[in-house]
């Protein structure tokens, strides 16, 4: 095992080079490091030809980067952009610990490493203060490997003089080494009596300020309960007082709507009084309408009734005009077949005969239209009886001439009184009408 003088922190470098194109590569083992904690490593890279260094941090892939007396120690650092050479390089562990790593390895493409690899190089690394940012020198001195010596000539064995002096040498130094290894020794018995007193009187002071802090908490855990008790108090009482401030709004809201609900009765009472003084003014109107209105319904009835017996009566007429029409139908037949009787007779006027039909003519219209025929005496003789032939056919156009002014009368006659009986039945309906609508 590597003999480290005291107080002096050493790193034996296995390898400092590129692993690929962006990333580059620390490993070794570090001596002298017992009771040192090292950070996230930093590695600084200088540029010829650039005033500005280029710092970069230790990837995250060998967290949390543990140290331990001799064994393999790894860090790896990415770059990115180009890759040029650099004038000097310094890993950082810690802020007081820093090592100035040689640049060998750092040619690109990285060289295929061959197996048994060249001899480890162990780097001297200082204590330091932590640095600042203005001053980034390192702080640790690269110390190289000695080469290896020629092979020289085996010397002769030492004689036994020479090794009782070497021994007693050895021994005088032990004894020194002893010697200050007792004192060492009572000076840290000492240390460790004054670490003891000084443990105990912390910890008295520390069981003191316990007791003091149990009790101090002890009256201010009281003092917090109390005054939560009273906050619940308080709480309660607030509960209590919101309860009471809802419930008397909900009873300023109920009466609320009560005295809206009575403000609205109100109102309709009085809608229904002036409703009935209005009524009340209006009566005499009113009375005076009705009593109109009855008067108007009795007359409506009377004609109601007039017309009535007048329909009776034009009824009647109509069965009489009906038995007229079927007697003058029956006396129309009975002259049709006398006329049929006398069409082989020569024409020859026969008063007794004209005087009966023109009788019949006027009983059968109901009422002299017509003045009546001259007497026989009167008439014109002709000269010459007509022929045979034509006789009938002057007949039965006498006939229908007198059928016609017959119907001709009765027509007039029965329009002259419907028309009578419908204008007074209009008139009682619409003053019927306009009385019910006032």
């Amino acid at each position: 095992m590597r003999r480290i003088p005291a107080g002096e922190v050493v790193f034996e470098l296995d390898r400092f080079a590129w692993t690929g194109a962006k990333r580059l590569e620390v490993r070794g083992r570090w001596y002298g490091v017992r009771g040192q904690r090292f950070l996230r490593p930093s590695l600084t890279l200088t540029i010829p030809g650039d005033a500005d260094s280029q710092r970069a941090l230790a990837v995250l892939d060998h967290k949390p980067w543990p140290v331990h007396e001799g064994e393999q120690w790894v860090a790896a650092f990415p770059w990115e952009g180009e890759l040029p050479s650099f004038a000097q390089a310094e890993l950082e562990v810690s802020p007081t610990i820093a090592v100035a790593l040689p640049l060998r390895g750092l040619q690109h493409p990285p060289p295929r490493r061959r197996r048994g690899g060249g001899a480890r190089e162990p780097i001297t690394a200082g204590t330091r203060a932590p640095r600042t940012a203005a001053a980034r020198e390192p702080q640790a001195v690269l110390v190289a490997a000695a080469p290896a010596p020629p092979e020289a000539p085996t010397p002769p064995p030492p004689s036994r003089e020479e090794l009782v002096r070497s021994l007693e040498g050895e021994h005088q130094r032990l004894e020194q080494a002893l010697a200050g290894s007792h004192g060492e020794r009572q000076r840290l018995s000492g240390e460790l009596a004054r670490a003891r007193e000084a443990r105990d009187a912390a910890v008295l002071a520390q069981q003191e300020a316990e007791q003091a802090l149990q009790s101090g908490f002890a009256a201010r855990l009281q003092e917090l309960r109390e005054e939560v008790e009273r906050e619940r108090a308080l709480a309660r009482r607030g509960a209590e007082a919101m309860h009471e401030r809802d419930a008397a709004l909900n009873e300023a809201a109920r009466t609320h709507a009560e005295l809206e609900q009575t403000r609205a009765a109100l109102e309709q009472v009085a809608r229904e009084r002036d409703e009935l003084r209005a009524s009340a003014e209006l009566l005499p109107q009113l009375r005076t309408q009705c009593e109109q209105l009855t008067h108007e319904r009795d007359a409506a009835v009377g004609a109601i009734e007039q017309l009535a017996q007048e329909r009776d009566a034009a009824v009647g007429t109509r069965d009489r005009l009906v038995r007229e029409r079927d007697t003058a139908a029956r006396a129309r037949q009975e002259l049709q077949r006398e006329l049929e009787r006398r069409d082989a007779e020569p024409l020859r006027p026969r008063p007794a005969e004209m005087a009966q039909v023109t009788e019949e003519i006027a009983a059968v219209g109901g009422r002299e239209r017509y003045p009546p025929p001259p007497p026989a005496e009167a008439w014109p003789r002709p000269a010459a009886p007509p022929a045979a032939s034509d006789s009938p056919w002057l007949v039965r156009a006498m006939v229908l001439s007198a059928l016609l002014i017959v119907g001709i009368v009765l027509v007039i006659a029965l329009g002259s009184s419907f028309s009578g009986h419908a204008h007074a039945a209009a008139c009682t309906g619409a003053r019927c009408v306009h009385a019910a609508r006032r």
